[in-house]
């Protein structure tokens, strides 16, 4: 096998954690941040899928990266990894890498992120972490699920995300594991008399959430970028505690299910259950957040936000010709206060089309572009590597 072959499938691997539109304010869930928001690492998959003969202990690639999406439009910048093996690790370990990008968008923001992942004992012990400082221009509707768009404000923040991930494999497909989630928050600028300028909601403060909790998770997926066949359920619940030196006392728990079903050659029905509870004194910036490029695609991410939130969506991926291929999705869900204050009337639903490019058949790993409508009439397009479940 050539050096460059896995080193570039390992950069466009980083560059789909890290490209799916970074966003300041988000918690751990599930994958690391591909909305950039709320998302552990993706786990180490069966430790006997790595190549047999790739013995390289080092190497390194650099490329230019770009994206789009409704919350940062045109972005682009550079891209790297370093990716090695260490000596803890044993001779047939999985490769570790550390990802790096830093990139600017046509709004003005700034996004830095460095990533490590790291494989020990064999690949039973998985350490992962992202670190991201944002200087981002952002919109707020106001919390609850029928806010209007007229409430819109404008409004831009500095913060710094340090997330971390420890997990050991319990079993083949089962790992548990630790995770800390640490965010600082300022906020720069706020439409005057508007609800962050008057302070009228909790954490437009300058102050830090720091969060500690356990995670559980059961992944047989065969391709983690583009699953088709297996099932991933992670659980995660973060304590955001003033003992651990956070601004604010408060819990949040994030469960997702997905499930993935063959039919017939590189046909594929994908299904997800998506939900976000949080309690306490919750800041604005860590309210679940409805929308974006991942669930509900169509919806601009935190059109909608508040404590509760819950989404299911499904798409159907098929193929079209030589490296080419489509998906049709739809999603339906939506946010609420209280657990108990989901209405069948309020809910919201998108859908939409999408076309697939293969960058690296042997993993699924594909370039997408995607185009959703969403029940509030808004269109949102979406170009990025991997796919949104």
């Amino acid at each position: 096998m050539s050096t460059a072959r896995p080193a570039i499938g390992l950069l466009l691997l980083a560059l789909g954690t890290l490209l799916t539109i970074p966003h300041p304010g988000a918690v751990l869930a599930t994958e690391l941040p591909r909305d950039a928001r709320h998302i552990p690492p993706d786990p180490p998959t069966d430790p006997d899928r790595h190549e047999p003969d790739d013995t390289r202990r080092f190497g390194w690639i650099v490329l230019p990266s770009a994206f789009y999406a409704p919350e940062t439009r045109f972005g682009g910048g550079i891209a790297g990894a370093v990716f090695f093996r260490p000596a803890a690790a044993g001779p047939d370990s999985r490769l570790s890498q550390v990802a790096a990008t830093a990139n600017y968008t046509q709004l003005r923001q700034t996004i830095i992120g460095v990533l490590p992942e790291v494989y020990l004992a064999r690949d039973r012990l998985y350490l992962s972490s992202e670190v991201y400082f944002f200087i981002f221009p952002d919109r707020f509707y106001g919390i609850g699920n029928d806010t209007p768009a007229s409430a819109e404000e404008v409004y831009i923040t500095t913060s710094l995300q340090a997330r971390t991930l420890g997990a050991w494999q319990l079993r083949p497909g089962l790992y548990a594991g630790l995770l800390t989630d640490l965010y600082t928050h300022r906020l720069d600028e706020a439409e005057e008399g508007g609800l962050l300028d008057t302070a009228a909601v909790p954490g437009t403060e300058t102050g830090a959430s720091i969060g500690a909790g356990p995670a559980l998770l059961w992944d047989t997926r065969d391709f983690p970028a583009g699953p088709t066949r297996g099932a991933h359920v992670y659980a995660g619940l973060l304590l955001y505690q003033p003992a651990l030196g956070s601004s604010w006392a408060y819990t949040r728990f994030t469960l997702d299910a997905r499930a993935y079903h063959p039919l017939g050659r590189d046909h594929v029905l994908a299904f997800q259950l998506y939900g976000e509870s949080t309690g306490g004194d919750v800041p604005y910036f860590h309210h679940p957040l409805l929308g974006g490029g991942l669930r509900l695609r169509g919806f601009l991410l935190g059109r909608y936000r508040d404590r509760q939130y819950l989404v299911t969506q499904a798409a159907w991926r098929f193929p079209i010709a030589w490296r080419f291929g489509g998906t049709v999705f739809g999603a339906t869900g939506d946010v609420a206060r209280r657990l108990d204050g989901f209405t069948l009337d309020r809910l919201k639903t998108a859908g939409g089309i999408g076309l697939r490019f293969a960058l690296q058949p042997e993993d699924n790993l594909n370039l997408r572009l995607d185009l959703g409508v969403s029940s509030d009439g808004d269109v949102g397009l979406y170009v990025n590597v991997r796919e949104a479940f």
